[in-house]
């Protein structure tokens, strides 16, 4: 029965989706206080969490009188109740928005707001923000037609053309002009960072449910440039929304449109203007200092009408020459000048992710001190101090449990305020007894069943969830019986239900394909994928591809699993059409011993420097694809020849430690890519050697960078070797040397490989080649980098200059080290000058000092409550800026016990 609910609600909306909408529906009055009617609406769900009227009331009310400042704010904070928000101590395992809680609620949402975009002509922004809502919802039920529609009808870009990275460090590059002329033809490619990333060129990347992947292109930060060019049919005023959690900045013919400062919100945040732009094709362009803040970015743009235009990505070469006169960024809200306006302002900013600001709201002059606020008041002070993250946990639970104790006194049933101090008393316990701090809280007691009738379908969803988390599997159960007996077939109880119960096989299937769940969700895909079944996988994956707008979607996966099936030539077919960011090396493994080992190699040597799993893939599919040399086999000969010679003739047969043979080369390319190896053969003798026989020192590499150990065996006295399990494993370390005693050698080699930091830059510091009590009998560093490659290069003295020479482009210096008796190592040395060895690196103070202005910049807060501390500590007194500054020192110190030593260090810049 739940499931023929949920097929008919999925049947319903669909229906809905395209459908001629109800000929009648309430429309507000155009002299509605807007401010008043969201609070009602507010009030109204705070007893009733399915009521949707009241927010439908809202949205028509804001669309009738399009030229109030508050109709826009009105529309994006009513639709974030009804599509979108989310209850913070619910979390984000279901979606629990109204439309989510009621079989007849979606029904009625999706009808009235298809019937309030046709007549929203003159706010194109809350045209277009219906149309996003509508296409959540088509791909919530899965309908493919609705949901291309909306989404077109949304102004969504489907498509742009991204390059990066271009500068580092990436918020420092926002401040520099952009590299795109504005009007100029697109060039192929830009500057990239130096020194090994010079050029960076553009590819197309598809937006995924109209958002796009800015990490496409490489998985390094630094500043993305995403450009796409729009036609204008004619000269009007175009609007634009552009969302994204990182900093930003979007411009438009050639003007600067949009500023997203990094302080705004650890949230994705939706910055909107307009331009008065004249017809022809315009080009937009977003600069984004990506900083593993936030794949994604999302573009609308509509017309002076909300309709949506045509937009491209565009390829090299291509120009938009078109312009515009003038460039508006648009406020999500106005000033608020009555306090009926605070709710709406609050929830409005919330629903565009301006959570920093939208906590800032508080100190409004308007707004009520805590104990005279209102219950939409408070309730909306709970939301933005959740939201902001702008203070510390402990101070954050309690102002957020004074507020929920005060909505409480004023409205007994507020379910939200329920919710939010049951989640307190649980945090306040613990996790060991604070779900039975949150049980007392809801009333639930387990002498009676009788709870779930007293309380509302989302503080049963609350429950539930928290149940589960603890393993109370009963207290779940009887709690998703409730909700479900009071919303049959809502997606809130289908949710909940995948959430709860674990199925398998075809139940399985069958509860992640049409269980009412996400169809927009990969639950389907892999549970057919769980099954084997390729052919219904595969399938599942075209329909998300349609669904959600991605022609990329999931390519990965089909390749992993066109290749377990032995499809080899369709897998290597995706392989290829993929952007060089998006591939993966591993795949290529598969034609290792064929006859297409070849194609394997030139495969690989294509994309080692930018595939997604690079340099982490490279062992050992470079070696066994025959990329590079393996050396192996000719050190391990070398080896045995010293043990058989020193076994005749030792060298030094007092010394603790004796390596016999240290070999370590180097090589790296103009591209960032190096390769090493490092070869040594020693004697232990004394208890403190055998101990420390398996260390062999790896490089210290500043960067990506992997390793592996190819070999290590030891020599025996008694003539055996004995290659240990490589898999062993122990407490103390190196087991797979367990047999190891005194008067035995130790063979070891290891190679690695290592691409640049997230910066573009490398730096390596080679191991001791003379530890504490060792000799070394024969030892050498080889080094070959490109002759015009600015690096800074430091070796030990004991090594000395070395020798240099230059070979087909190439700079190869050598150091030696032989017949080396143990050495006095100094206290009080750095650790890094006192080892023998060598520093080899791009990276410069320079460019560490901006990184340290990087992470400055990060730091900018625009807080009203730290506005009011710097104005009390200053005392309005006429101080110079060093007596300014000494104060501010001062009283921070006295305000704050403990500082962050790592926070401004070099290390955390670099």
């Amino acid at each position: 029965m739940h499931r023929k609910l949920l097929l008919l609600v999925c049947w319903t909306v669909c229906a809905a989706c395209s459908s001629t909408p109800p000929a009648a529906t309430p429309v507000a009055p155009p002299s509605a206080d807007l401010g008043a009617l969201f609070s009602a609406a507010l009030v109204a769900e705070t007893t009733d969490p399915i009521a949707t009227e009241p927010y439908l009331q809202a949205i028509e009310g804001a669309l009738a009188q399009p030229d109030d400042p508050w109709a826009l704010p009105a529309v994006s904070a009513a639709l974030d109740a009804l599509v979108w928000r989310r209850v913070h101590d619910l979390g984000t395992t279901i979606d629990h928005a109204i439309v989510h809680r009621s079989t007849l609620g979606l029904v009625q949402v999706t009808a009235r707001l298809r019937h309030a975009w046709r007549g929203a002509a003159a706010t194109p922004l809350g045209r277009a923000f219906l149309a996003v809502a509508l296409h959540k919802l088509a791909l919530r039920v899965g309908a493919e037609k609705a949901a291309a529609k909306w989404r077109r009808r949304s102004g969504c870009v489907p498509a742009v053309t991204v390059s990066g990275p271009l500068a580092w460090p990436p918020l420092g590059a926002l401040d520099r002009p952009s590299p795109l002329a504005g009007f100029d033809p697109l060039p192929a490619d830009l500057p990239g960072v130096p020194p090994f990333a010079g050029r960076a060129s553009f590819e197309k990347v598809y937006a995924d449910a109209c958002n796009i992947n800015v990490n496409a292109t490489s998985p390094l930060s630094g500043l993305r440039l995403v450009v796409v060019d729009i036609d204008n049919p004619r000269p009007q005023q175009l609007y634009v929304a552009f969302q994204t959690s990182a900093a930003a900045r979007l411009e438009v013919g050639g003007a600067a449109l949009l500023d997203r400062p990094l302080s705004a919100s650890h949230l994705p945040t939706m910055m909107l203007g307009s331009v008065m732009a004249e017809a022809g094709r315009l080009r937009l362009s977003a600069r984004v200092a990506y900083n593993h803040d936030g794949n994604d970015v999302a573009i609308l743009v509509v017309d002076e009408r909300g309709e949506p235009l045509v937009t491209h990505a565009p390829a090299a070469g291509d120009s938009a020459p078109a312009k515009v006169t003038q460039a508006t960024p648009i406020d999500p809200i106005p000033t608020i000048q009555r306090r009926s306006e605070l709710p709406l302002a609050v929830a409005a900013l919330l629903a565009d992710g301006h959570s920093r600001r939208a906590s800032a709201q508080f100190a409004h002059p308007l707004a009520p001190k805590p104990g005279a606020a209102s219950v939409p008041e408070d309730l909306m002070r709970i939301r933005a101090l959740y939201a902001a993250r702008a203070i510390p946990r402990n101070q954050l639970l309690t102002r957020v449990q004074s507020a929920a104790k005060r909505v409480l006194e004023q409205c007994a049933d507020c379910w939200e305020a329920k919710i939010t101090a049951a989640a307190i008393a649980h945090n306040r316990k613990g996790h060991g007894t604070g779900i039975y701090a949150r049980f007392e809280q809801l009333g639930i007691t387990a002498a009676s069943r009788a709870w779930p009738q007293s309380l509302s379908p989302v503080e049963l969803a609350f429950a539930a969830t928290g149940a589960r988390n603890a393993g109370l599997t009963d207290i779940a159960r009887v709690a998703y019986d409730g909700l479900a007996a009071r919303t049959p077939g809502s997606l809130m109880v289908a949710d909940l239900d995948w959430a709860l119960h674990r199925r398998m096989g075809d139940n399985q299937v069958q509860a992640a394909c049409a269980g009412g769940t996400s169809r927009a969700s990969s639950r389907c895909m892999r549970a057919h994928l769980g099954r084997s079944d390729l052919k219904a996988g595969l399938g599942e994956m075209a329909r998300l591809r349609k669904l959600r707008g991605s022609p990329s979607l999931h390519r990965g996966v089909e390749i992993q699993q066109l290749l377990a099936h032995g499809r080899t030539e369709a897998a290597m077919g995706i392989y290829d059409a993929l952007s060089p960011g998006q591939r993966s090396l591993a795949v290529l493994g598969v034609r290792f011993g064929g006859s297409e080992q070849a194609s394997a190699r030139q495969r690989f040597s294509r994309d080692m420097l930018r595939a997604r799993d690079a340099p982490w893939a490279y062992e050992p599919l470079a070696r066994l694809l025959g990329v590079v040399e393996d050396r192996s086999l000719g050190l391990e000969q070398t080896g045995a020849q010293l043990v058989t010679q020193d076994r005749a003739k030792a060298f030094l047969p007092g010394a603790a430690t004796a390596v016999l043979r240290r070999v370590e080369r180097y090589q790296l390319s103009a591209a960032g890519l190096l390769h090493f190896w490092v070869y040594y053969l020693r004697r232990v003798s004394g208890t403190q050697d055998v101990a420390s026989g398996s260390r062999s020192g790896t490089p210290r590499v500043q960067g990506r960078s992997t390793g592996r150990v190819l070999r290590r065996r030891i020599y025996k006295q008694d003539g055996r070797v004995l290659d240990p399990d490589p898999t062993a494993s122990g407490a103390q370390g190196a087991t797979d040397l367990a047999q190891l005693e005194a008067g035995d050698y130790v063979e070891a080699i290891r190679t690695g490989w290592a691409l640049p930091d997230d910066g573009g830059q490398l730096v390596v510091d080679t191991p001791d080649l003379l530890p504490r009590r060792t000799s070394v009998r024969d030892g050498v560093i080889r080094f070959e980098r490109p002759v015009e490659l600015p690096l800074k290069l430091w070796a030990h003295p004991l090594l000395g200059d070395g020798v240099t020479r230059d070979e087909d482009g190439q700079r190869v210096t050598e150091w030696r080290l032989k017949e080396q008796s143990p050495r006095r190592i100094e206290t009080g040395v750095p650790l890094l000058e006192a080892r023998v060895g060598i520093s080899f690196g791009t990276n410069t103070w320079t460019r560490i000092a901006l990184a340290l202005g990087d992470r400055f910049q990060s730091l900018d807060e625009d807080d009203p409550f730290m506005k009011a501390w710097l104005a009390e500590t200053l005392g309005g007194e006429q101080l110079s800026q060093d007596k300014q500054i000494a104060r501010v020192v001062a009283a921070v110190g006295k305000a704050i016990s403990r500082s962050d030593g790592y926070l401004l260090s070099d290390a955390a810049a670099s």
